[in-house]
């Protein structure tokens, strides 16, 4: 999966762009625009003591409705963690 985050700064960012083991790219800047170049890489994370007929459900869902299916179930998508990992390029972009 691919992705940009656009941001302005007068100063640039203080990240290692060669030794993060991960970074959120929200925790830069306030990001002004993104876009991902595919949305296959989602995976759903439960507590151990987490119901697991329910977490089933809930997979089986958004397999076949995405957020419509959860939408469904009564949940309400409000939060998206995204880390970026491998090659990292910061590039500066005029106007």
């Amino acid at each position: 999966m691919g992705g940009e985050w656009f941001f302005e700064s007068d100063t640039e960012p203080n990240i290692d762009l060669v030794n993060e083991k991960g970074i959120d790219p929200f925790s830069i800047a306030d990001i002004d625009d993104h876009s991902y170049d595919d949305g296959c890489w989602l995976f759903f994370e439960f507590p151990d003591d987490f119901d697991q007929g329910l977490a089933e459900q809930i997979e089986t869902a958004y397999e076949e409705d995405s957020f419509s299916g959860l939408n469904n179930l009564g949940f309400e998508h409000w939060d998206t963690e995204t880390i970026v990992s491998g090659p990292l390029l910061l590039e500066k972009v005029e106007d």
